[in-house]
């Protein structure tokens, strides 16, 4: 019984530690998660009334140019905001919008796009859903999937130790490969071996 106390002590003292530290610490930049923080510390305090929200992968990041549909839609600049990540899921995308519903609620029009690929190419649930799905969510699975996905919400120890080692070695060139253009399009640079036409999502 003292084993297991000290055990169990350990594993609370472990979990609240981990839970301290913020996921922006630890999350890969280049990552999908990644990009979230991107767009939230770059983006979006750029757009201060935004009208329109594109919400979706990156085809609707690479489909959409912002100022030409304001421009087209007689909106005034920098209405058109375009949130699309790089193999987004309907999650990823919710996610962001919640997380900044504040400003993207006041949008007239939202649209999310959804791609075909999420029908057809098999599910996995990815780390953000692993780590933020809501506890209906996580009971209606069965068998070992929701036993895994409930400790999963009790305890963020198995998925955020994964990240500590990488986290250590965090660089500034491992930053998001994006930039906002003049086009107010969120883009990463092409791939020079390709021509200047392809980016390299």
């Amino acid at each position: 019984p003292a084993t297991l106390l000290v055990v169990a002590c350990a594993v609370v003292a472990l979990e609240t530690a981990m839970r301290m530290i913020p996921d922006e610490k630890l999350i890969p930049p280049k990552s999908r998660q990644g990009e979230i923080f991107f767009m939230e510390r770059e983006v979006l305090p750029r757009f201060e009334n935004p009208k329109v929200v594109l919400l979706g992968s990156s085809r609707i990041r690479r489909a959409v140019v912002p100022k030409l549909l304001d421009q087209q839609l007689g909106l005034p600049d920098n209405s058109t905001l375009n949130l699309g990540l790089a193999s987004a899921h309907a999650f990823e995308a919710r996610t962001l919008y919640e997380r900044n519903r504040e400003k993207l609620g006041r949008g007239g029009l939202v649209i999310l796009n959804f791609d075909e690929w999420y029908l057809s190419s098999g599910w996995r649930l990815g780390s953000l859903y692993e780590m933020q799905a809501p506890w209906s969510e996580r009971l209606a699975f069965n068998g070992d999937l929701r036993t895994r996905m409930v400790l999963d919400g009790i305890f963020s120890l198995r998925l955020k130790l994964r990240l500590l080692p990488a986290a250590f070695k965090k660089r500034r060139r491992d930053l998001p490969n994006l930039k906002l253009d003049e086009n107010n399009q969120i883009l990463p640079p092409p791939r020079k071996n390709l021509g200047a036409d392809v980016d390299t999502e």
